[in-house]
């Protein structure tokens, strides 16, 4: 599970939604509608005549509060709140948190449990849920909260959530924003915005095309600067970003990784920097890009080959400091100019 200082995520993403090329037509109006949702921002590019675009704003806004009050943590009248406060027993969900969790859990089944939505109990452990108190945790500790973590302790059939164990806690922010951009592209189609733009704390989603029937340029940023390590060429299609460079803290002299094998209750030892997963919907990218943080690069790769439709590049950190980078098969053809 991505686990990232909320100040370093929020400039992470902010630089990964970066830079949109090769829109630069007059003859057609722009119009931006931007704003701070799900801890994050907001940027929606809408391509054509927009009427009323504060009532617009406010339809958008009312999505976004939706999607808010079903998976925020922080919100204690959640619906993921109360489920996580709810003893053992059978929960009825809402239409899209049943939605979401399939999703979820489907991703924490094909990775073999390396992606796991329980695993709050750990992050709390480690002092990564507010990066305040920071620390390696005792052992006994750390075995005493494995027993609160496992994706297969929650059963999910026909809208209805059953916890084997109490004290699980349930954490859908890897996946939350990419449901959330999607909802957002399809209110915006099915009201007449057929060429929009939608990124949610660096996750976003492209219509067909961008201005005079091009495609979306989308750039990607190089973990190490600010410098556009690629340019991606983007149509109906979604993106999303995951990455880690430089988040660790190092105590005695070791240093460790921000991400935690769910198995273990330890940190991730690798040098994956970034992850960067194309798909048809938003949702299975954002949850992809994080799935790949908790692999090594050529297992990732070897991973998304073997799925249908979705393609990604993962950045690898070596020993001398030199960025190395992972394709899929068809990642290359969304590369403009390299």
């Amino acid at each position: 599970m991505i686990l990232v200082d909320k100040k370093l995520l929020k400039f992470f993403c902010f630089l990964f939604f970066l830079l949109i090329f090769g829109c630069s037509n007059k003859s057609q109006s722009k119009h931006l509608i931007s704003g701070s949702t799900m801890g994050t921002t907001y940027n929606i590019t809408i391509l054509g005549i927009v009427e009323n675009e504060t009532k617009l704003k406010i339809s958008l806004e009312e999505i976004l509060d939706s999607v808010n009050i079903s998976f925020s943590t922080y919100n204690n009248n959640s619906e993921i709140s109360k489920i996580n406060n709810y003893d053992t027993g059978l929960i009825k969900l809402s239409k899209n948190f049943s939605y979401v969790l399939k999703k979820a859990l489907y991703y924490c089944d094909i990775s073999n449990g390396k992606y796991d939505i329980t695993i709050s109990p750990l992050v709390k452990l480690w002092g990564f849920e507010s990066f305040k108190e920071v620390k390696v945790p005792q052992n006994n500790l750390i075995l005493e909260q494995l027993a609160n973590v496992g994706y297969k302790k929650i059963h999910l059939s026909n809208n209805f959530l059953v916890k084997q164990n109490k004290k699980i806690q349930i954490d859908l922010n890897s996946i939350a924003k990419g449901f959330a951009v999607d909802r957002i592209s399809e209110f915006l189609y099915n009201n007449g915005f057929k060429n929009h733009l939608v990124e949610i704390g660096g996750e976003l989603k492209s219509s067909r095309f961008g201005d005079s029937k091009k495609k979306w340029i989308i750039g990607i940023q190089n973990p190490q600067n600010l410098s556009v390590i690629k340019k991606i060429n983007l149509s109906n299609m979604s993106m999303a970003t995951s990455g880690t460079y430089n988040n660790f803290f190092e105590i005695d002299g070791v240093q460790y990784s921000h991400l935690i094998n769910p198995m273990t209750g330890f940190p991730i030892d690798h040098q994956t920097v970034s992850a960067t997963v194309i798909s048809k919907e938003c949702i299975d990218s954002d949850a992809l890009a994080t799935v790949l943080m908790t692999m090594m690069p050529s297992e990732g790769i070897d991973f998304i080959n073997n799925l249908d439709n979705i393609e990604a590049m993962i950045i690898k950190l070596d020993e001398k400091g030199n960025l190395i980078e992972f394709l899929s098969k068809g990642f290359s053809s969304f590369i403009v100019g390299d």
